[in-house]
């Protein structure tokens, strides 16, 4: 069975100064996972993804400095140290002209008035179902339900 988030076009719509202007996004480029983990859980993915990844690195944002991520050296623990749970944390099966297609697993730090830390983990994709039946991942539909409707 084909999955309906490939098969479904989706339009967007942005309003200019001479009315409405549309783009159709076909296929969407990626695909979103809700979860129920604890934060020990969460590390414990975390952890089991860099394992498993061909790829890992931690980002910096500090807006007093620039704004824009800026790569940081920092251990895979460190960075485990500044998860929380209102940390902003990510399953996602990417589709891109660059890397290809691969699972992206990572988080953000959510405070609001100081440095921000992301945690980029890749994986090849062939870890998705590992990932999905081990943690229970459940496909977000429809990321887009919560746009506008279509103008009239």
């Amino acid at each position: 069975m084909e999955n309906p988030i490939y098969t479904n076009p989706v339009l967007i719509y942005l309003q200019c100064s001479k009315g409405y202007k549309y783009f159709i996004l076909y296929p969407m480029q990626h695909i979103f996972y809700k979860y129920d983990l604890s934060l020990t859980q969460k590390i414990e993915l975390l952890k089991e993804a860099k394992d498993k990844s061909h790829k890992w690195w931690v980002d910096i944002l500090d807006c007093s400095k620039s704004f824009a991520r800026q790569k940081v050296e920092m251990g895979l623990e460190e960075i485990l140290g500044k998860l929380k749970d209102d940390s902003h944390f990510t399953v996602i099966h990417r589709h891109d002209h660059i890397e290809g297609e691969y699972l992206e697993v990572g988080f953000r730090t959510m405070d609001r008035l100081e440095t921000s830390y992301f945690l980029w983990i890749y994986c090849t994709i062939d870890n998705l179902s590992y990932f999905i039946s081990k943690y229970d991942l459940k496909l977000l539909e429809n990321p887009c339900k919560s746009l506008p409707s279509i103008p009239k």
